[in-house]
């Protein structure tokens, strides 16, 4: 649900940019509701789109194939139209430059997905300034871990890869060396729901700002990326999400390995990050078939529980300068290889169209 009806405007990208829209899907049938009420939306704008700026729908927040998502609700019968085709239709009838009107989206890969659509997707770089930043940058080497991993599932639902990982930390006797939680979000009723140290999040908020000392100590992030193959959804075939978790162990400066699909340390490296190849085997990112990439996860899970706390402690002081790289680059907030990060915002307008459909 959109809670306010202001556009952030960046004067010097000329662009702007909608409140963040959540479900894309929600937000054409639910919210604006028909193609009628989308128009009179852009119409309030089209001053500045003469002015060449863009207007953004920001569902920087989601990494889904919206196209594939809509082509699978008209197949089944959910819909009877794409409303992306709403958007080429006003691009016509305006006679305006075919970029005026976008979708942020958290896919990386929505420019070879999304077919004749592709043009109005722009693939952002969103959840680095999203998360805190730790406070104890200058003085990394100074951290001495209790815990050897930090394992974070809240939810589980058509995620069997954080399952699998779950009954395998438990099994090899590792979860009393992590801090870790396990479905206590939505939660699945057969599984019991394992809060983050019996802390119970009391909101969504609170998701993203986990206390940094669970960060600071304890080695290693194991990331349970939101998609780990292309089982999830049909309509998330070969999409690239870089989420919020990834991010959660860049911005404290934890070393990571992923639970995603293959390429996602691939993607790292293209928009400047950097991983650990140096201090184990990362070729779990090369392997095509879901089941031998766990298994190499597993196996790299269950060689780095082997080290010592002290001995882990030494390789991560010899990690700082990676750990103090990533930092730094997401911090800078700026170009990620080709990809944009969202920007910084200089002003703000406030939709009346928008505001009296979130009223009505």
């Amino acid at each position: 649900m959109i809670g306010s009806a202001f556009f952030k405007i960046h004067h010097e990208k000329k662009i702007l940019i909608s409140p963040d829209i959540g479900n894309l899907s929600e937000f054409f049938f639910d919210i604006v509701e028909s193609k009628e009420n989308l128009f009179l939306l852009f119409d309030e704008f089209i001053d500045y789109i003469y002015n060449d700026y863009t207007i953004i729908i920001n569902n920087s927040m989601e990494g889904w194939n919206w196209v594939g998502k809509f082509e699978y609700d008209i197949s089944v019968g959910n819909i009877i139209l794409n409303p992306l085709d709403w958007i080429l239709e006003y691009v016509k009838l305006k006679n305006i430059n075919s970029n005026s009107i976008k979708i942020y989206t958290s896919d990386l890969n929505c420019n070879d997905n999304t077919g004749k659509y592709s043009h109005i997707f722009t693939p952002i770089i969103y959840f680095n300034t999203f998360i805190s930043f730790t406070d104890d940058y200058t003085a990394l080497i100074d951290r001495v871990f209790t815990k050897k991993f930090l394992s974070l599932n809240r939810r589980i639902a058509m995620r069997d890869y954080r399952t699998s990982l779950y009954a395998f930390l438990k099994i090899n006797n590792i979860l009393t060396d992590s801090y870790y939680s396990f479905n206590s979000n939505n939660a699945i009723d057969h599984y019991k729901s394992i809060y983050l140290e019996n802390h119970k999040l009391n909101n969504e908020g609170d998701f993203y700002s986990e206390s940094s000392v669970f960060y600071k100590t304890s080695f290693c992030n194991i990331v349970t990326e939101t998609y780990f193959d292309n089982m999830y959804h049909l309509w998330n075939v070969d999409t690239m999400f870089l989420s919020e978790k990834i991010f959660k162990s860049i911005n404290n400066c934890q070393p990571f390995i992923v639970f995603a699909r293959h390429g996602y340390l691939k993607k790292l490296k293209e928009l400047g990050f950097r991983t650990f190849d140096q201090w184990w085997d990362e070729s779990y990112d090369n392997e095509v078939d879901s089941r031998e990439r766990i298994n190499k996860l597993l196996l790299l899970i269950k060689r780095i529980s082997i080290y010592s706390v002290e001995e882990l402690n030494q390789m991560y002081i010899e990690m700082v300068p990676i750990l103090k790289h990533n930092f730094e680059l997401s911090m800078k907030n700026e170009k990620y290889g080709k990809y944009d990060s969202f920007p910084r915002i200089d002003d703000e307008i406030e939709s009346m169209v928008l505001k009296k459909i979130i009223n009505e």
